[in-house]
């Protein structure tokens, strides 16, 4: 699947889904593929996704080993704490 069709599911899969405020898609390498910020597309998780705070390597680590993760993270950017879930497509 190319990257703009990964965006596009990306994009609509958000507009569809009132309790996705963002995602992600990655490579099992840490490339990502489709973004809530498009800009960051074909960066690392761990240059470009800040928000899994202490967590970081626990989800890069997971990324790679196509497990689930979860963490819960305060966001500066959203002023809050947030949920972040994830599972291998």
């Amino acid at each position: 699947m190319y990257t703009d069709q990964m965006q596009s599911l990306l994009e609509s899969t958000i507009k569809s889904h009132d309790e996705i405020a963002a995602m992600i898609i990655y490579s099992s390498n840490g490339t990502i593929l489709a973004h809530s910020y498009p800009d960051r597309i074909g960066k690392n998780l761990t240059e470009a996704d800040t928000v899994y705070g202490t967590h970081t390597e626990e989800a890069r680590q997971a990324v790679a080993n196509g497990k689930i993760f979860q963490c819960s993270a305060y966001s500066a950017a959203m002023g809050q704490i947030w949920k972040c879930s994830s599972r291998r497509l």
